[in-house]
């Protein structure tokens, strides 16, 4: 099912690029493990971050998966786990769909 990912999405995944490791580690519940050694890089969990991880979750990319933000309960669970790493515009945004 991954060819239902967009080209940018199947490069980094293939390429397991930094923006496939933040994805994947939202998914798998290892953010904490992730090196931000980068200069100009975020520790702060992005929406961009999430939209792709939902992607790879729909496209059924991913192995060994916990958050799959597909449902409340899910979502939920996501946001008092991570919440310190998340802006409160992108638990909004989380929780939208859902209201």
């Amino acid at each position: 099912m991954v060819d239902n990912l967009n080209p940018e999405d199947l490069r980094s995944m293939i390429r397991r690029d930094r923006r496939y490791q933040r994805a994947e580690s939202l998914l798998k519940g290892t953010w904490a493990s992730l090196d931000f050694q980068e200069p100009f890089e975020s520790s702060r969990i992005q929406m961009m971050d999430i939209n792709f991880a939902k992607r790879l979750v729909h496209a059924d990319a991913v192995r060994q998966v916990i958050y799959r933000f597909d449902t409340f309960s899910d979502t939920q669970a996501f946001i008092q786990k991570f919440g310190s790493h998340l802006s409160h515009d992108v638990i909004k945004q989380l929780k939208e769909p859902f209201l």
